[in-house]
């Protein structure tokens, strides 16, 4: 690969293999996974946004600048909604719901942790927790992250 073809980030490669490998993944059937932008409306009672990145670093590894050492975090959003139960019960069973998705992220990236080839490593970071209420019942919403570590090379 010429320099002038070279990638400038794994970042448009990440994203499109993360959300194929996670829709292909078992643990996630009957999940909606999308990496594009979702309108409140739009959200389903179970589902994942892989939402962007943030934090991302560039640094030259070479005086040759042949390779570049880079790093960002990539943020998503986990709903779920429990339409069947109010109160306590339907916030525990959200929270129990969201978690248990967020484990199937980890099992996929511990599974695949250079997600088909595109980063050196990728491994969920953490989770944090809000109850939401819906017009269709009371749910979870996880907005998780993914430390990502790749190499560029021209």
């Amino acid at each position: 690969m010429s320099a002038a073809t070279a990638p400038t980030s794994s970042i448009q490669f990440f994203i499109p293999a993360l959300r194929d490998g996670l829709r292909a993944w078992a643990g996630l059937a009957g999940v909606t996974i999308t990496a594009g932008p979702v309108a409140p409306d739009d959200i389903e009672p179970r589902m994942i946004r892989l939402a962007g990145t943030t934090n991302h670093l560039q640094e030259y590894n070479s005086a040759f600048g042949r390779t570049r050492k880079e790093s960002y975090t990539f943020n998503g959003r986990i709903w779920w909604i429990a339409t069947d139960s109010a109160g306590d019960a339907a916030i525990d069973a959200a929270l129990t719901g969201a978690f248990g998705l967020y484990g199937e992220i980890e099992r996929y990236l511990q599974s695949d942790p250079h997600v088909g080839g595109t980063v050196m490593v990728a491994q969920a970071t953490g989770a944090d927790y809000t109850p939401v209420l819906f017009d269709i019942g009371t749910g979870a919403e996880l907005q998780f992250t993914i430390g990502v570590d790749h190499e560029l090379r021209r």
